[in-house]
């Protein structure tokens, strides 16, 4: 197949984006994995992920948190901390190391009772939001790129198939789609904010989805447990047909072609067992 244009830069950085958007904060779990405001939980910092700026640290480690509640604003507004100075912690905050596992932390607590306040307020529990530090405020152990660390509270959702975000089929695809949710809900799913599918008191779902519309094609799988809804997003790409066309004239078969005074260039490879050119 011959290609004659730099067909799919725009694609290439798009994708590159989308995918950037799905980033977990892998350096915090949380046990069990589903929980409320009343739910004893043990948080397990690891300080080599995320911005690991506690990874060479051997000193004690103290967590400085908040809840994200229906009253935030947004996810900044934390509310309900615990502590009252950044650069001096108190004894609620400390971590405990992880006998073992160099660089892992662990603190228990019961959020309801544990973040002073909010047992009163009537205020409903959407986030943990959390980072961590040494003693006198630096180092810090934050998410990639200095960002909190958030865990949503209450049913979780994610997609298992498709595998990865911005997966690429042809026009017309039955795909599978499959989710998981961390307790038993009403999962929902629709494609380009239309409903196709839906399953109840379940904490797996499965579906298979004809994709037609050319270009992005988003995925929402929402889940329900009665008291909490999380979703989560994955997208689907359908290229658009390939043009066949002949070589322009002068130009090489295979290889760089500088024209208009070498401020334009024409670009042809030979890719025999491609269809469509992505990157």
């Amino acid at each position: 197949m011959k290609k004659t244009q730099l067909y799919g830069r725009l694609l290439s950085a798009l994708l590159l984006l989308l995918g950037w958007s799905s980033a977990a904060w892998a350096q915090v779990t949380v046990s069990p994995s589903y929980f409320t405001d009343s739910t004893p939980i043990t948080l397990t910092f690891d300080a080599t992920q995320g911005s690991a700026g506690l990874a060479n640290y051997t000193g004690d480690v103290y967590i400085w948190t908040g809840v994200i509640t229906d009253k935030s604003t947004n996810d900044t507004n934390w509310r309900f901390v615990v502590g009252n100075s950044y650069s001096t912690p108190i004894a609620a905050e400390k971590m405990t190391p992880v006998q073992g596992s160099p660089h892992k932390y662990t603190i228990s607590f019961t959020p309801r009772t544990y973040y002073p306040g909010f047992a009163s307020s009537g205020e409903v529990l959407k986030k943990l939001a959390m980072v961590f530090r040494a003693a006198g405020g630096s180092p810090e152990g934050k998410g990639p790129g200095g960002a909190d660390i958030l865990i949503g509270a209450g049913v979780q959702v994610a997609f298992t198939s498709p595998a990865a975000p911005n997966t690429q089929v042809a026009a017309g695809t039955s795909l599978l789609v499959a989710g998981t949710a961390t307790a038993p809900s009403t999962l929902t799913l629709t494609l380009n904010g239309t409903q196709v599918a839906q399953q109840t008191n379940t904490t797996t779902f499965s579906t298979n989805v004809t994709i037609s519309q050319q270009g992005i094609n988003t995925l929402v799988l929402t889940a329900f447990d009665g008291t909490t809804t999380a979703s989560a997003t994955t997208t689907v790409i359908v290229a658009p047909p390939v043009t066949t066309a002949p070589l322009p004239a002068g130009a090489k078969a295979d290889g760089i072609t500088y024209i208009n005074g070498g401020t334009s260039a024409i670009l042809s490879l030979t890719a025999r067992t491609k269809t469509l050119c992505t990157w």
